[in-house]
């Protein structure tokens, strides 16, 4: 018989104002084979007293219960199965006060629902990461078929994103501890963000010792709120292309990407963008970073 059928059938004799046969006290062991919850689960409800024993044996310690207490260990159960921590579960055991009960639900309720909305958020970080992935693959298959770099011009829509100044030396350690901060400042306020990580060069691209720069993440759609250290990267046309390896890599095929916007009489009308499709966070080797640089114009 489970546990839950013996609690029953105590229930019924006890509604039914019957006398039980275990009128007899239950030990520990019994109520743990009724309740089907460990010997160790009850000592611990009795320690912090949320369902304390009947009685205590003085000389050999042994804890007894008597057969209502079954209930408790129901009501108990079903407030954990809600989520209630043992702390809340311990405070609603207190059950006359009705309107207090409510608000106690209340409050999980409305702990449920941020749970919901972080899996939710969660769910959508997974996905755009998997995108991400095939994306990667895809780019990484091409570049092994053909090395050379194309150009792009794509329209763009605006997107927002948490940033922060750059303000060390370019190099890994450096960007990664820059980076930790960064993540710091998103964990702290509870900011949705969905990546990738990216640079906006506001000066000196061939440089980067010397140039201007923010390090920032790209906000998830669904956070609509406005924080001092967002901002909005406008709608527009960007000439983009992909490449591997480190930022050193990139300069050449950077300097290709202006003088063809000069013969194409485009102009820059903007900052530089370098995203990171493939960062440190998905390898080891810096031959094997994969970005993008987009570079915002417009016709002349």
């Amino acid at each position: 018989m489970t546990g839950l059928k013996k609690c029953f059938l105590f229930f019924n004799k006890l509604l039914k104002g019957q006398k039980l046969k275990s009128e007899k006290l239950l030990t520990v062991g019994e109520l743990s084979r009724i309740s089907n919850l460990s010997t160790r689960i009850l000592r611990h409800y009795d320690k912090i007293g949320l369902l304390k024993p009947e009685k205590v044996d003085a000389q050999t310690h042994y804890r007894y219960y008597s057969p209502h207490q079954i209930f408790f260990v129901s009501l108990i159960q079903d407030l954990k199965s809600m989520g209630f921590s043992l702390a809340q579960v311990k405070e609603a055991m207190h059950r006359e006060n009705l309107n207090h009960l409510k608000s106690l639900y209340q409050k999980r309720q409305k702990e449920v629902e941020k749970d919901l909305e972080k899996l939710l958020q969660m769910k959508e970080n997974i996905s755009y990461r998997l995108e991400l992935f095939d994306k990667i693959a895809l780019i990484e298959h091409s570049f092994k078929k053909d090395k050379k770099h194309y150009f792009e011009l794509k329209k763009l829509p605006s997107r927002r994103i948490i940033y922060k100044p750059y303000q060390m030396s370019f190099n890994f350690d450096s960007v990664a501890l820059q980076v930790r901060e960064l993540q710091k400042t998103i964990e702290n306020n509870e900011i949705k963000s969905q990546g990738p990580y990216l640079m906006i060069f506001h000066a000196n691209y061939p440089e980067p010792q010397k140039a201007i720069i923010d390090l920032a993440c790209f906000l998830s759609p669904s956070e609509k709120r406005n924080l001092k250290d967002f901002k909005e990267i406008p709608q527009g046309l960007f000439l983009t292309s992909l490449y591997q390896g480190t930022h050193e890599n990139s300069v050449a095929l950077y300097q290709e990407m202006i003088e063809w916007i000069k013969k194409h009489q485009y102009t820059l009308c903007g900052s530089p963008l370098k995203i990171y499709l493939k960062s440190l966070a998905f390898t080891d080797l810096p031959q094997n970073l994969l970005a993008e640089i987009q570079i915002p114009v417009k016709k002349v």
